[in-house]
């Protein structure tokens, strides 16, 4: 992508680039000559494209609603995705926004407003069940499937052998301790840096919606607080953990704001350790695939990366393992 950015942009009528920023390896910030700026991504295979396509959709329908999301731009065939080189691209327009998810002590009142700002996006996805991005989770067969597979061929030699007893053990009890939960079309990926606020905690946009589909509504809300506790601030490397009881005061502060606009139910509270480990195995997992595995994805992870990363969301399901008395204390305060 980075050596064809220039014929991929083409597609659209923005003017002549005058730079751009890889922001990752798959998402450009494109700025031109009139200085307005946009976000290129590079979505999924062109495969994919219906996916993509569903994606759009959604996106339409939550902008009618007033939600804050980033619509893709229409190419100069009218068609929100391009593809090319075998990829889908999608041009979207550049906000303004404040990164503070790593920011030392992650001040009260943004957390809250991260919490009620997911509430109001279940509140409008709840309108739209009819525009899935993906199918159904089942979070048995996201770990018996998906995580503990690809754990147990272990590409990277890692020792797992603990955390695969223990996600063992999560899938038999997930059916009894998530089954009957609340499920809507939730957002899948929802960690701090896919809710773009302001400033004055006001949000600017939601973002990637790429793993739309129907699951257990707190699910969001666990996704969230795995992400604060492994978004360490100060970390150069950003592979070290939160300390636990400033996590703990994120999460009351997360679930507050939640509850301001949606009460969870009890059964939702009881259920956040179990699904909060599910979520760890998924990321363990997914750094463990080998690199065949892993080149189908948009980022590409070096081996000395992944052994990293692999190591951290590790250290983080045994440490949720180990602290299952406070994690219940907190979701039920």
């Amino acid at each position: 992508m980075k050596d064809h950015y220039q014929s991929i942009l083409s597609a659209w009528d923005i003017g002549q680039v005058g730079g751009v920023e890889w922001l990752k390896d798959s998402v450009g910030l494109i700025t031109v000559l009139s200085g307005n700026k946009f976000v290129l991504k590079q979505e999924q295979d062109a495969t994919e494209a219906e996916r993509v396509g569903r994606m759009a959709r959604l996106l339409a329908a939550l902008d009618a609603d007033g939600v804050p999301v980033l619509t893709p731009i229409p190419n100069r065939q009218g068609h929100l995705l391009t593809v090319a080189m075998g990829k889908c691209f999608c041009l979207y327009p550049f906000v303004e926004w404040t990164d503070t998810s790593k920011t030392v002590g992650d001040p009260a009142d943004r957390v809250r407003a991260t919490g009620a700002a997911i509430a109001q996006l279940h509140l409008a996805l709840k309108r739209h069940e009819n525009l899935a991005v993906m199918g159904p989770m089942n979070l048995v067969d996201d770990v018996r499937k998906w995580a503990l597979p690809r754990m147990r061929s272990n590409a990277l030699g890692l020792e797992v052998a603990e955390a695969v007893e223990i996600l063992d053990r999560i899938a038999q009890e997930i059916p009894q301790v998530c089954g009957g939960l609340p499920e809507q079309l939730i957002h899948r990926d929802s960690h701090q840096a896919n809710i773009l606020l302001r400033e004055d905690c006001t949000v600017v946009s939601f973002v990637d919606f790429e793993m739309a589909r129907r699951g257990p509504r707190v699910y969001d809300l666990c996704y969230c607080c795995t992400d604060m506790l492994g978004n360490a601030p100060s970390s150069a490397s950003g592979t070290r953990m939160r300390d636990g009881q400033e996590w703990g005061q994120m999460v009351r502060g997360l679930l507050d704001g939640y509850q301001q606009v949606i009460t969870l139910a009890e059964a939702e509270k009881r259920a956040m350790w179990h699904i909060m480990l599910v979520i760890q195995g998924a990321f363990i997992a997914w750094f463990c695939q080998d690199a065949c595995e892993r080149a189908n994805y948009r980022t590409q992870w070096a081996d000395s990366s992944c052994v990293e990363w692999a190591t951290k969301n590790l250290r983080m399901l045994l440490w949720l393992h180990a602290n299952r008395a406070y994690v219940d204390q907190l979701a039920r305060a």
